[in-house]
C-alpha cells in the first residue's frame, strides 16, 4: 500500500506470504531523505539523506542488518516484556492505527479509489 501523511511524507508498505516465509519492507520518503526496509536483505535498513543543493547527491548508508524474521523478533519482544515486566516497544494503541490503517487499504481495493484516514476516521474520496 501507498501511504502520504499530512506532513507530506509518503510511504510504501508491504507484507507478503510470497517467499519461504513472511517478509516485511517499508519505504518513507520525505524531503530530506529516504528509509527504506526490506527483512529479506542481510542489511535490511537502508537510509539516503539528501544533502544541500550542490553538494552531490545523497548516499545510501547500511545501518541495521537483522538475522531473525519480523515474527521472530516480535514473538522474542513480547516475551521478554512477560519476563521483564518492561513496556513494549508496540502499544495497544499503535495495534489499533494498524487495524485502521489496513481496513483503509481494504476499503481503497474493494473501491479503487483513495481513502483518507482523518481524526473523524476513515473517508472514501
Amino acid at each position: 500500500m501507498t501511504l502520504r501523511f499530512s506532513s507530506g511524507v509518503i510511504a510504501h508498505v508491504e507484507g507478503t506470504w510470497a517467499h519461504r516465509q513472511f517478509s516485511t519492507a517499508f519505504e518513507f520518503s520525505g524531503t530530506d531523505g529516504v528509509i527504506d526496509y526490506d527483512s529479506q536483505k542481510q542489511k535490511a535498513v537502508m537510509t539516503e539523506i539528501h544533502q544541500t543543493e550542490g553538494s552531490g547527491a545523497g548516499v545510501a548508508v547500511p545501518e541495521s542488518p537483522l538475522q531473525l524474521s519480523p515474527y521472530d523478533r516480535e514473538l522474542r519482544h513480547f516475551i521478554s516484556c512477560i519476563e521483564t515486566g518492561s513496556e513494549p516497544v508496540v502499544t495497544a494503541e499503535d495495534a489499533y492505527e494498524a487495524v485502521v490503517i489496513s481496513h483503509a487499504a481494504l476499503a481503497s481495493i474493494a473501491d479503487g479509489d483513495v481513502v483518507e484516514i482523518t481524526a473523524e476516521g476513515v473517508k472514501l474520496s
